[in-house]
């Protein structure tokens, strides 16, 4: 029997109808019947044919929704029990199946399903990511809050973790914890960068470093994976050899020394508790134009950020006090669905000047007009494990 042949006859196998005459079909859905269909996926999934092992999973998004628009709604939760009753041993699968009806709008169904994948691959952070979206999406603060501890207990200075417990902190009223955790004075270090060796004066080394930046090949406009708006953005800029790149390696190394000195271990706090013993450096650029900005996020794969400045543009035309192109920290990204409103704390960028930040520290820029680019170099130290 083809894949095809198997794909028409699962169809009909999994295909939930319902009628008001006589002689009506229910819905049904066993356990063979689920595991037939997770099996197809997964041959699917062997043979390089995702877009058709997502299709059969849409189909069945499509047919348990139609079940419980229906007023089914306790046959189509008692099929999801089951299936994850009978699927753990396929948790990859349950998280599409989950992910697609989150994608759908309907988390009622995809907690569940992320929630058992969670179960089965607890090492998983994407799943858990995607979990807490969806109880942050439905309002279960004491779920994310527990989300975000089971996470930390696994992995203590889990990034994402720690900016979702710093969300959930403040959505909760918890005012002193959400500064615990996120204390802008004590964790954002700003500094002045000197002249690297072999620059004059840090004018010529920002010269050297922006044309360096605007003459790299890999700068992409708007990149959809990214947070860049009205710009562009590189690859990996580090590791680094030779030229302006490579004395800013250095001149980074110098800087996270003094950080180290300046924000010194603490083992009451989450992130200073945690500090890796081997970091890795990975970089890129990114060049805005006039109106461009920065969308909130955070840098989940790192421990910690910064931000250098070679290049700014001309703002003096803007309003007084308009921040604009201004370096804005505390504003929650889309993904945590915040309601409350955060405290912020805002730095104007200026030419020569480093900023070094906790990687789960939620940060953005304000947009801006001017005649030139806005060129930053942005970077992560990484926990090399």
């Amino acid at each position: 029997m083809t894949v095809e042949t198997q794909s028409r006859e699962l169809a009909v196998l999994v295909k939930m109808r319902t009628g008001d005459g006589e002689g009506a079909q229910r819905p049904t859905a066993d356990e063979a019947k689920f595991e037939s269909l997770i099996k197809l996926v997964r041959e699917f999934k062997a043979v390089g044919r995702e877009v058709d092992a997502k299709e059969l999973l849409n189909q069945f998004v499509e047919n348990w929704t139609n079940l419980n628009m229906r007023g089914e709604s306790g046959s189509a939760r008692h099929l999801l029990d089951r299936i994850i009753a009978n699927s753990r041993q396929y948790p990859a699968d349950l998280h599409d199946l989950g992910c697609l009806f989150a994608d759908r709008g309907n988390d009622e169904a995809a907690e569940p399903l992320l929630r058992a994948t969670w179960e089965a691959m607890p090492r998983q952070s994407q799943v858990m990511r995607n979990l807490a979206q969806v109880l942050m999406r439905r309002g279960d603060l004491p779920s994310a809050q527990r989300l975000a501890r089971e996470q930390l207990a696994r992995r203590p200075g889990d990034t994402f973790a720690l900016a979702l417990a710093a969300v959930v902190a403040m959505e909760r009223g918890d005012a002193a914890e959400a500064r615990r955790l996120i204390d802008f004075q004590r964790l954002v270090r700003v500094s002045r960068l000197p002249p690297p060796p072999g620059y004059q004066t840090v004018e010529k080394f920002n010269q050297a470093l922006s044309e360096t930046v605007l003459n790299r090949a890999d700068l992409k406009h708007n990149p959809a994976d990214r947070t860049t708006r009205g710009g562009r953005q590189s690859g990996a800029l580090f590791p680094a050899k030779t030229g302006p790149l490579a004395a800013l390696q250095t001149s980074i190394a110098a800087a996270v020394k003094n950080y180290a000195t300046a924000v010194p271990p603490d083992s009451e706090h989450p992130f200073l508790a945690q500090r890796p013993a081997k970091l890795r450096l990975h970089g890129w650029a990114t060049v805005l134009d006039s109106g461009g900005y920065q969308q909130p996020h955070i840098h989940p794969a790192g421990w910690l950020s910064g931000v250098y400045y070679p290049r700014l543009p001309d703002i003096s035309a803007n309003a007084p006090g308009s921040r604009a192109g201004w370096l804005i920290f505390g504003e929650a990204s889309s993904a945590f669905h915040s309601k409350s409103e955060h405290p912020t704390h805002s730095l104007a960028p200026e030419e020569g000047l480093m900023v070094l930040f906790p990687s789960y520290f939620h940060h953005r820029t304000e947009p801006f007009a001017g005649s030139s680019a806005r060129i930053s170099l942005a970077f992560d130290l990484m926990p090399r494990h």
